[in-house]
């Protein structure tokens, strides 16, 4: 595996002479890495950090003083702007030794989506416990390593002033991917005189009690549905809850199983987690549907039940939990057939809804033979790469091998005669070939004023295309595709075909030939077979009319009999 970028994330405030014995030791292991970048982020602090940019592969950026939690935030909005593959945090007032970079790229190389790092304090290690829970044998963030993949969208909780790495960590860390806490140490953290974060108390020998606090800090509110639907109005409404209030609250998702589409994108502003069958968990709130078999096992200041049904439609039979002490309904008429139903009060709470402008669909059109030679893989890779750019499209491919990739946004349909009104409509003709000899299909599209999107062989450029102007030229190993360029689209232009010879080269005159009429015949079928014409089965004992000559095929092999 290549590791292509790699990002560090350095938050700074106040601490010049540490963060430079920090980028001093970076420079030198960065010789053997050269693809490693380091954000340093200003805190909006009194000096002067200019220098940094003298270091290679260094971006400085400055802001407003909000602390490390949005020091760090700012570093990852400037990660996803680089397309980083892997991101690291490191504290400026901290110590790194000579294989932080070696022990971290040996592993992502391995294919770990995160992985956690044994670390010293003031050169000693000194665990006050000993813990398989990952979040507990590293409380900070710099403990880590993580693919991008993983963060996502997720940030760290500005609003805290506690235990906000761990609350960040517990939104990124999953055990459904490659994971492992390695024994390596890298870090030296240089404890700081009368400190009383997470990681202090954890060194005091505070661990149960940070474990019991920090659940009682991260988990403000609880969502529990037990089965997360791939489509719902369940799962509609924790969308629209985790967007508008993901940001500004502390929101936890608990589910037993759940289609993977939606707790990823959930992930991207609420932490999710996996129920796991006696696990005490505790929070201030917790909301539940119509499953309430877990309340039990958390420990709430609140209990909730959301009604989403009309009970006297379905005929729901009522069993309160003893535990619930709020109903809320999702509109009067679900509070009122409660009411009526279960005699407890309840509380009408419309759900939240957060519309956001709709992104243009890309539409996309491709007539060919799924095969490799034809682009089959490349327009798996483009696909993919939309994707990871978060630009939506639908990409419909005439083809007889349909199903040969599979893909949410492509859609097969079979072959037929004239396309010229699909082509017209699309966004663009898209043809990822080899090699073409004269592509028809991108003549065409060039001819109705459609862009194409083509693969860099030479018949594109004989056909005039030009990147920006009329299409886009891809490379055939398709790295540095200008996706946002192709999402933007090109200008209205006209095409003129090249002049062809045809009138010169054929045979002039007319042909006293006169072709025979063909006539129509009977035939009784006499084995099922598919026919190709009629496409459809044709069962035995049918009788179909056909041309004489298409009837004297099916005979021939053996299906069917032509009726005198």
């Amino acid at each position: 595996m290549i590791l292509d970028a790699f990002s560090i994330i350095i938050p700074a405030y106040n601490t010049g002479k540490p963060l430079k014995g920090i980028l001093d030791s970076l420079k030198e292991q960065m010789v053997e890495f050269p693809q490693t970048r380091v954000i340093v982020v200003d805190d909006g602090g009194e000096e002067d950090l200019s220098w940094v940019k003298e270091y290679p592969n260094t971006i400085l950026h400055r802001k407003r003083n909000g602390g490390a939690a949005s020091a760090r935030n700012k570093g990852l909005d400037i990660a996803d702007k680089l397309g980083t593959e892997y991101i690291a945090f490191l504290d400026s007032d901290d110590e790194i030794y000579s294989n932080y970079l070696p022990t971290i790229y040996g592993d992502m190389r391995d294919g770990y989506a995160w992985v956690s790092y044994d670390w010293k304090c003031d050169g000693r290690k000194e665990w006050a416990e000993q813990t398989t829970d990952p979040l507990m044998i590293n409380c900070a963030a710099w403990a880590y390593c993580f693919r991008a993949d993983i963060i996502n969208s997720a940030r760290f909780p500005e609003h805290m002033v506690l235990a906000e790495d761990q609350a960040w960590l517990h939104m990124v860390l999953r055990d459904d991917v490659k994971h492992k806490h390695s024994p390596v140490i890298f870090y030296n953290y240089l404890w700081r005189g009368n400190n009383n974060s997470v990681v202090h108390r954890y060194l005091r020998g505070e661990l149960k009690e940070v474990r019991e606090e920090n659940k009682a800090v991260m988990l403000k509110n609880i969502f529990y549905i037990s089965n997360i639907n791939s489509i719902g109005g369940i799962e509609t409404m924790l969308w629209n809850m985790a967007r508008k209030y993901g940001p500004t609250h502390d929101i936890t998702v608990l589910y037993k199983t759940g289609d993977k589409a939606q707790i990823d994108r959930l992930r991207q502003f609420v932490r999710v987690k996996k129920y796991r069958k006696g696990e005490k968990i505790r929070c201030e709130k917790v909301f539940c549907n119509l499953d309430v078999s877990v309340l039990s096992e958390i420990e709430a200041d609140e209990y909730y039940q959301i009604i989403h049904a009309d009970y006297k439609v379905y005929r729901i039979n009522f069993h309160p939990h003893p535990d619930v002490n709020h109903y809320l309904g999702v509109s009067e008429n679900t509070c009122k057939t409660f009411h009526e139903v279960s005699g407890q009060d309840i509380e009408l709470c419309y759900n939240p809804i957060v519309v956001e402008k709709p992104k243009k669909i890309l539409h996309l059109l491709t007539a060919s033979r799924m095969t490799w030679e034809k682009g089959r893989g490349r327009i798996e890779q483009l696909a993919t790469q939309l994707d990871k750019a978060g630009i939506p499209f639908l990409w419909t491919i005439f083809t007889d091998d349909a199903g040969a990739i599979h893909h949410p946004s492509i859609v097969y349909v079979k072959p037929r005669l004239d396309i010229t009104d699909y082509i017209a409509d699309a966004d663009y003709l898209v043809q990822l070939s080899d090699t073409e000899g004269w592509s028809y299909a991108i003549y065409e599209a060039l001819c109705l004023g459609t862009p194409v999107i083509v693969t860099d062989f030479p018949s594109a450029h004989e056909m005039g295309i030009e990147n920006g102007k009329n299409g886009f030229i891809l490379p055939m190993d398709m790295q540095n595709v200008p996706i946002e360029d192709i999402y933007k689209g090109v200008k209205k232009f006209k095409y003129a075909p090249k002049e062809d010879p045809w009138g010169d080269i054929l045979a002039e005159g007319a042909s006293d030939y006169e072709a025979e009429m063909s006539r129509n015949v009977k035939m009784k079928v006499t084995k099922t077979y598919h026919d190709v014409e009629l496409d459809r089965i044709v069962r035995a004992g049918e009788v179909l009319e056909v041309t004489l000559e298409r009837a004297e095929q099916v005979e021939a092999a053996g299906f069917a009999r032509i009726m005198e």
